[in-house]
Formats: C-alpha cells, sequence, structure tokens
C-alpha cells in the first residue's frame, strides 16, 4: 500500500440510522414514507447553509431515531474516548448504494452528509469538539457487492498504512460485510464498531482476532500436508506444531519419490487413501503399487517367501526346489492382467486356491478406479473416492483432520429478526442451484457425482414473540420447500434452532449481551455438527450476526473449513450475494504457492481450489485457471467434433515439454505423461488427425521408424515416425509408468515404449528398438517433434486447425501468480 495520509479511517455504510429513522419494524411502504422528511430536512439545511442546524444533526441527529446519536457520531465518540486517531485526522468512507429494492437508494443521502461535514463552520465545530479533524468523503459501494469491493479497495489502498473502524452499527450488512472482508484480506488493522448498551453514545470498538493459522488448517484439511508444514514452519509460533501424524505422511511422501521401493504395503495404502481424500486428477496412480505390494505381502506371509526366478518375458515362475509360489503380477503389465489370472486361479483351484489369489481376484472395482487415475483425463468420482476409504478401509490410515469428500453437511446460519421479508431463507436457498463458489470449497464438490450437497440450517432466534415467528416460517421453509436437484436435506433432521437471549426490541440496548450469548451457542454447534462449510446469513439482529461470526470465524479457522456470508437484495431472490471469508493476506504466498506447485503438475483442479480460498484478486485467478480446465477437458473429449480442439492440445504439448525439463520431482514428470497419454488418447476412426497407431499387423511389416530426418539405423529401410506413430509412443510411455521404480522411473518408461510401442511387435525390441535412435531423444523433445508432425499432417490432410490460445493463456496465468509471490 502507499504511503502513510491518515491516522485512522472510519467505513461507515449510510443507512436510515444516518436520518434517525429506525427501520426494523417498517415494510418498504412504511420505510419509504419515513424516508422522505428526514431527506427533505437534511437537503434544505445544507443548501441554506444552516450551519448550526447542520452541526446539531450531525452530532445530535433527531433525537427519535432507534441510537441516541447518529452512527457516524457513536463512532467518532468512541475513536476521541481511545485515544485512537494520535492526533491526526480521521478520514470518514461514506459506503452508499444504489441498488436495493426499498426504494430508498442511499447516495443522495451519502453525498448530502458529505457536503454537511465539508462545510467550513461544521468542520472547526468538528475539530473543536474532538480535537482532530473529520474529513469525510463518500464511496459508491453497492448491494452487488464486486461492484463495491473494487472501489473500495482501490481508496484503501490509496490511504496506505491507518487504524480502521468499521461501522457495524447500522447500515446494509451486505456492505458491512464486504469491508469487514477486504480488510481482513488486505491484513490492515482494523476493529468492529458496534453498539455499546443503554444509556452510552459511544460505539464498543471490537478487537478483531487475526486467524492467521487458518491457512495451515485448511491446507492440512485438504490433503495438502507438505505445504501446510512448510507454512506452519512460515508463521512460526503464530501456528500450533504440527503434530507427529502430520509429520509421518509427509515423510512417506518424500520416500515415495525417493525411495520407493522399500514402502510397504501400508505406506503405499496411507499415501492412496491421502491421494483419493484430495481426489484430484491422479488421485488413484498409487492403486496398482498398493494391490502389487499387498498381495505380495499375503504370499509371504502365506510362506512364499520373497525372492523369485525371473523368465525371459518378466513373468514370475515358481521354484520348484525353493518351493515358491507364483505371483500373478508380470512385470509392466496392467493390473487386470493380473486380476484375471487370480480368478482364473480361483475357478481352477476352488477350495485350495490360497487366500492372497482370492483377495486379488476380488479388486476389479479397484482396478477400474485406478485405470480411471490413469486412462481418463478427469477426477475420481466420489462414490469411488468412498470405496476406497469406507468400504476397502483405507480412510482409517488417516488422521480426522484430513477431509473426506461427501462426508459432511453444509450448515446454514440464520439469524432471524422480527419481520419475514420475502420468503424464508431456507426457501431462498433450497430453490435456487448451489453457489459455484460453494460447490468448489466443499470437500468433493467438483467430482462429477458429488452433488446433491447436504444441506441442513441453525436458525437463531430472540425471546420476541416476533422473531419466534419468523424462526418458524423459516423452519417450514427449510423442512418443506422444494428442493433445487443440486441440495439434499440432511436426514433425519435438516434445522435445528437456539434461542439466543431477551426480547428487547432495540438491538442497540442489548448489543453486548447478544453477542456473547450467539458466539457461546454458535461455538457448541459447531462443534457438535462439524460441518464441512460454513454459511452465515447475514439477516435478523446485526449484533446476532456478529455473534455467530466471531464464533464461525474461530471454528473454521481451526477446522480447516471455509466460511461464506450470505445477503439477499430485498426482493431480489435471484441475485444473493455470497462471500467468501478469505484466508489471511498474510498467508496468501503460501496459498499462490500450492497453486504454482499445481500448475507445475498440470493439477488444474488443485489449483482451482486453492485460488479460490484467496482474496478477490485470486479468485480472477482461479476463474482464469477453471476456463483452462474446461478447454483442455473439452478438446479432449469432444467426440461431435473430433479435430475441433487440435490445436489446443498441441498447446498442450508445448506446455508439457516446457514443465517437464523444469520438473525435479519424478511423480511431477509420470503426472505430466499421463495427461498427455489422456489428453491425446485418441483411435476412434471419425478422427482425420489426432488418432494415434493401434498396432502392426503382419501385412504391414515390422519396420523400424526413427525420430530424426536421416540416419541408417541398425535395420534396414527404416522410416521416419509419423505422427501416429508418434501419438501411440506416448500412449505406451503411460503403460510403461511403474510409481515404485525410482528415480528414473519416467527414463525407462519412454524407454521401454520406444522399443516396443505396439502390442503385436515383438516381445524384446532390443537390439533392434522399434525407434532406433530413441537414446538420442528425450521425452519433451518427442513432444515438440510431435506437435510439429501433427501441424504437417494437418497440412497435408487440409485441415484447418482453430486458433488456440491455451498456452498464452496458461503462460500469463503462471508468470501472474508468480509476479505476486514476489
Amino acid at each position: 500500500m502507499g504511503g502513510k495520509e491518515a491516522v485512522t479511517v472510519v467505513i461507515s455504510a449510510v443507512g436510515a440510522g444516518d436520518l434517525g429513522i429506525d427501520i426494523v419494524e417498517m415494510d418498504p411502504r412504511e420505510r419509504q414514507e419515513a424516508d422522505v422528511e428526514p431527506r427533505k430536512r437534511l437537503k434544505d439545511s445544507v443548501a441554506a447553509p444552516d450551519t448550526e442546524a447542520v452541526a446539531k444533526m450531525l452530532l445530535e441527529g433527531a433525537g427519535d431515531g432507534r441510537f441516541p446519536v447518529p452512527p457516524v457520531t457513536l463512532l467518532l465518540n468512541s475513536i476521541e474516548a481511545s485515544g485512537l486517531a494520535g492526533g491526526g485526522a480521521v478520514r470518514v468512507l461514506l459506503l452508499d448504494s444504489k441498488s436495493g429494492n426499498a426504494r430508498t437508494p442511499t447516495d443522495s443521502v451519502a453525498k448530502r452528509l458529505e457536503e454537511a461535514y465539508g462545510l467550513s463552520d461544521v468542520q472547526k465545530q468538528l475539530e473543536s469538539r474532538y480535537g482532530f479533524k473529520v474529513e469525510v468523503e463518500t464511496i459508491e459501494a453497492d448491494l452487488r457487492e464486486k461492484v463495491g469491493v473494487e472501489a473500495l479497495e482501490k481508496r484503501v489502498r490509496e490511504l496506505g498504512e491507518a487504524e480502521y473502524v468499521v461501522n457495524g452499527i447500522s447500515g446494509a450488512s451486505m456492505i458491512v460485510f464486504a469491508a469487514m472482508g477486504l480488510l481482513d484480506e488486505l491484513a490492515c488493522s482494523w476493529r468492529l464498531a458496534v453498539a455499546p448498551g443503554e444509556g452510552k453514545e459511544a460505539a464498543h470498538l471490537l478487537e478483531v482476532t487475526s486467524h492467521k493459522e487458518a491457512a495451515f488448517y485448511w491446507l492440512r484439511s485438504m490433503g495438502y500436508l507438505e505445504q501446510a508444514q512448510r507454512l506452519a514452519e512460515r508463521l512460526g509460533a503464530g501456528a500450533r506444531p504440527v503434530d507427529g501424524t502430520h509429520r509421518e505422511i509427509v515423510a512417506l511422501s518424500r520416500r515415495l519419490r525417493e525411495d520407493p521401493e522399500h514402502l510397504n504395503a501400508q505406506d503405499l495404502g496411507r499415501l492412496l487413501a491421502l491421494d483419493m481424500a484430495r481426489a484430484d486428477g491422479t488421485a488413484g496412480l498409487l492403486v496398482r503399487p498398493w494391490v502389487e505390494k499387498a498381495y505380495r505381502q499375503m504370499l509371504a506371509q502365506e510362506g512364499a517367501g520373497e525372492s523369485r526366478n525371473e523368465s525371459a518375458d518378466g513373468s514370475e515362475r515358481e521354484d520348484a526346489e525353493r518351493g515358491e509360489r507364483v505371483s500373478l503380477f508380470r512385470r509392466g503389465a496392467p493390473l487386470g492382467a493380473a486380476i484375471r489370472a487370480a480368478s482364473e486361479q480361483v475357478r481352477s483351484q476352488g477350495p485350495d486356491c490360497p487366500e492372497s489369489a482370492r483377495w486379488l481376484a476380488g479388486q476389479s472395482r479397484l482396478n477400474e478406479i485406478g485405470k480411471k487415475a490413469v486412462h481418463d483425463l478427469g477426477e475420481p468420482r466420489l462414490s469411488e473416492v468412498r470405496y476406497v476409504l469406507q468400504d476397502l478401509g483405507l480412510g482409517r490410515e488417516l488422521p480426522d483432520w484430513v477431509s473426506r469428500p461427501g462426508e459432511r453437511p453444509v450448515l446454514y446460519i440464520v439469524p432471524c429478526g422480527t419481520m419475514q421479508r420475502g420468503e424464508p431463507v431456507p426457501q431462498r436457498v433450497l430453490l435456487s442451484p448451489v453457489p459455484p463458489a460453494l460447490k468448489a470449497a466443499v470437500p468433493g464438490g467438483l467430482l462429477s457425482d458429488g452433488l446433491p450437497l447436504e444441506v441442513e440450517f441453525l436458525l437463531l432466534h430472540s425471546e420476541d414473540p416476533k422473531s419466534k415467528k419468523v424462526a418458524l416460517e423459516n423452519a417450514a421453509g427449510g423442512m418443506l420447500a422444494a428442493l433445487h436437484g443440486e441440495w439434499a436435506r440432511m436426514s433425519p433432521i435438516s434445522v435445528d434452532s437456539i434461542t439466543y437471549g431477551g426480547a428487547a426490541t432495540s438491538e442497540y440496548l442489548a448489543t453486548p449481551d447478544i453477542m456473547e450469548a450467539v458466539s457461546a451457542q454458535v461455538s457448541l454447534v459447531l462443534r457438535a455438527k462439524r460441518p464441512a462449510a460454513v454459511v452465515l446469513v447475514g439477516t435478523g439482529q446485526k449484533p446476532a450476526v456478529y455473534g455467530a461470526l466471531q464464533a464461525a470465524q474461530k471454528w473454521c479457522a481451526d477446522h480447516g473449513a471455509p466460511l461464506f456470508l450470505q445477503t439477499f437484495v430485498d426482493g431480489d431472490r435471484a441475485a444473493p450475494q455470497f462471500h467468501r471469508v478469505a484466508l489471511h493476506r498474510d498467508t496468501r504466498k503460501a496459498l499462490l504457492e500450492v497453486a504454482k506447485e499445481s500448475l507445475a503438475r498440470l493439477d488444474l483442479l488443485s489449483a482451482v481450489r486453492v485460488l479460490e480460498a484467496g482474496d478477490g484478486q485470486m479468485h480472477d485467478l482461479a476463474e482464469r485457471c477453471s476456463k483452462l480446465r474446461q478447454k483442455l477437458l473439452h478438446a479432449a473429449n469432444n467426440d461431435d467434433a473430433p479435430d475441433e480442439g487440435a490445436a489446443v492440445l498441441m498447446d498442450l504439448l508445448e506446455v508439457v515439454a516446457h514443465l517437464w525439463e523444469s520438473a525435479t520431482d519424478e511423480l511431477v514428470k509420470m503426472r505430466l505423461m499421463v495427461v498427455v497419454a489422456e489428453a491425446l488418447d485418441f483411435k476412434s476412426n471419425n478422427r482425420t488427425l489426432l488418432v494415434r497407431q493401434i498396432e502392426y499387423t503382419e501385412r504391414v511389416g515390422w519396420r523400424q521408424r526413427r525420430f530424426g530426418s536421416t540416419g541408417g539405423g541398425a535395420c534396414a529401410g527404416n522410416i521416419e515416425a509419423s505422427h501416429r506413430d508418434l501419438l501411440a509412443l506416448l500412449y505406451q510411455v503411460r503403460n510403461n509408468l511403474v510409481v515404485t521404480h525410482g528415480g528414473e522411473a519416467s527414463r525407462k518408461a519412454f524407454e521401454a515404449a520406444a522399443c516396443c510401442p505396439f502390442k503385436n511387435g515383438p516381445t524384446d525390441g532390443r537390439p533392434n528398438p522399434f525407434f532406433y535412435d530413441y537414446e538420442e531423444w528425450s521425452y519433451p523433445t518427442v513432444l515438440r517433434l510431435t506437435k510439429k508432425k501433427l501441424l504437417e499432417g494437418a497440412a497435408e490432410q487440409s485441415i484447418n486447425l482453430t486458433a488456440s490460445t491455451w498456452k498464452q493463456d496458461f503462460d500469463k496465468l503462471c508468470q501472474d501468480i508468480e509476479t505476486k509471490l514476489q
């Protein structure tokens, strides 16, 4: 932010309270009628100008409103009493709005107030009374949050370092929420001003608790354990220590990269469970290694021993002298082949079949899950995640603080005032689709079968009969309203309610007690329900909302749960305002680093999730990343127009070539190889360009290929590889990847595929490998060669390629994230 201009900045949403009007019990028509005379009085006084009348109006108010003095004066009185201004100027930012449906826009009132505070005689009286200058300006905030937040953020950045005070006493709740959220995101020093109670004319200033550790718990809950540990080390004493279980799993992840061959079945099972809980694009890569390790351990327990002789074709056979049993896994063969062999053994041996083979024969569904991770350009289904974590029991290998997709509901907290305006909140919610931001934030929300989301409602009401009546109406709406297909009610009870205090009609009188009671009760509910996400609706008495917000922020920060604020513009059911309480700005760097790491392995879904957890600027990055993901998925799965996305996929080849060369982690390289293979896995005859060579028949013959344009090779008559040959090679590279092969796994997979990429070729390509010059080439150079050959193929077949900016957009996204990290 810029240089220091003001010591203290007041942010106040202009509302009826600034005109001395108590609107709590009024309907929209009554509000409009009550608004006329005070507006006229303010306008006439400023136009005269009658400075005595103006000063009296600003400092004392009408005397018959909800508050003893106007809200801004309550804040100025508290700043004076606390010495917060420190002798410097106090700048008041009046936030106005033209939107809403009560026909009482506040933009004209804000302008009149700005003029009133700007009168020179009024300025002198204010400075004489308070001992500091009061400078006032207006900002169009708008009930449509995004519009106002951008304008306010620009001004806050211009003002530089200051002590901020947010008026939480009056004004539209959505604008108040937006201001609070912005200051928290920008790591400003700020306080919330609330009504102090009966007989007091200075607002009570609440110190806002900073939850810097919230990002640590969120990363941990999402399964990003290494990144969470790095953040904890950066935060130092500000974060709770990383526990022993956390460190154990991080150590296993490092061993998977550095020494995978020595991981046992339990180790791999724990890492597989973590991958499935994260549910990213290659969540099932560890399925085959885990099944094989578990099977081998069962063989060992059955007395098979560990050493075996291998035949020339890579199969394992029984050593008659040592009495060892045959392992059903062939080196490099898919898991399905071992399962089929086990099924045949069960069929042939019947009751005498060993338990290891019976167990292996029963892993067909797990094989399908593994194939999805390795054979589809997408994420696992929620049902598949549940199968691994629950049915197989691998979820027991994870601590409770790792979130499991689809296991917990969303909790809506709804404070109920004394008047129901429009449809009950639960009904509004349930009739509408799940907000996209909520869907992205809830574990498993973006999985293909992750909906409908379970939801329950907590209604907060006072002992006022009118508040109880509103709560009953909301309860009926929550239990009886029709459901949009993206929602499901929590069973057996979808609505709970709690009473938080007395029946005082003036929240000004009861603010401290209401906040304390609501905060305590909501904390208890959250501990009992442990929701996947919390949505606080800005209805009812403001103190109830603030008390619930205090409790929700603390619980969500400690449990890695996303927190949202929602309000509704009166009468506009189609446009609810939905705001995520961002993780603290001090942890913004950690989130950007995780997003950068995700992009480096082309895990676009994880990057979207992480960026959504940040501030408004990061939300824009998340939207750009989501569009990249959707374009790639469309290009890779568009069966209606097979070659339409060819240019996007050629961009992908360039991007992966660069990422692969930059990668130092073998797991990252293997993931990139999987992404390429699946994006280019085209066999359909209705494709003209993007078709890989499937196999070679005796009629075609087995002729060596070369990558380079010249060269003799061991076999005479070798020919230059076509784009179909290269697509087949890239596909077979994926098939040869073995996670537990260790340091050179990616190179080994490339060499194995280059020697024998087609299933009808010789079983051992050496010493005459199919691509005879493979030793002179690397995986990235073959990717670039494939793009070149595809372009040549398109020209030869007169295919007009649609221009693509995918690589340009991806590079720009990475560059912008890198810039924000500096």
